[in-house]
């Protein structure tokens, strides 16, 4: 009678390897099909062009600094008021502004600002009506002849 040969002590140790192995790879797997199928990354439209324009975003900043304006942005219930100062302090009358609230964590929530109306010197209000509440992105640009000024501001709406 010929008996069955017995399988040595610890002959399943190499599946164990190739078992983490096969799990690693299909996690990676996973990830790497989710990492490609969501976000891209590019929330910006024509980031390329403005990419190119590097230069002159850089430029148009140390001009805004050599200003010194500030801008103090308000959420009052209905409507949106910002008071423009230069850099003595003086309220900065005449501006022609234009801007935009931006929902931080979604871009189709984003909602153009009417017209401004300067209600006193240096101080403008525009009507605000947002379909949520929660964290928004103010951002407003002021033009007085020659002279920009662009700025953003998160605000809380309760």
């Amino acid at each position: 009678m010929v008996m069955a040969k017995k399988r040595p002590d610890g002959w399943w140790y190499p599946w164990i390897f190739v078992a983490f192995f096969a799990v690693v790879i299909g996690v990676n797997g996973v990830m790497i099909t989710f990492a490609t199928g969501t976000f891209t990354g590019l929330d910006t439209k024509d980031h390329y062009r403005k990419g190119l324009a590097y230069n002159e975003s850089i430029e148009g900043a140390r001009q805004q600094a050599a200003l010194g304006w500030t801008a103090d942005v308000t959420a009052l219930g209905d409507r949106l008021a910002v008071e423009f100062k230069d850099k003595d302090g003086n309220v900065i009358p005449g501006l022609a502004l234009s801007g935009v609230m931006t929902r931080p964590t979604n871009v189709d929530d984003d909602l153009a600002l009417g017209s401004f109306t300067e209600i006193r010197p240096g101080y403008y209000e525009t009507a605000l009506s947002l379909p949520k509440k929660g964290q928004w992105d103010a951002r407003i640009l002021a033009v007085k002849g020659e002279q920009s000024f662009q700025m953003v501001e998160r605000l809380h709406i309760p």
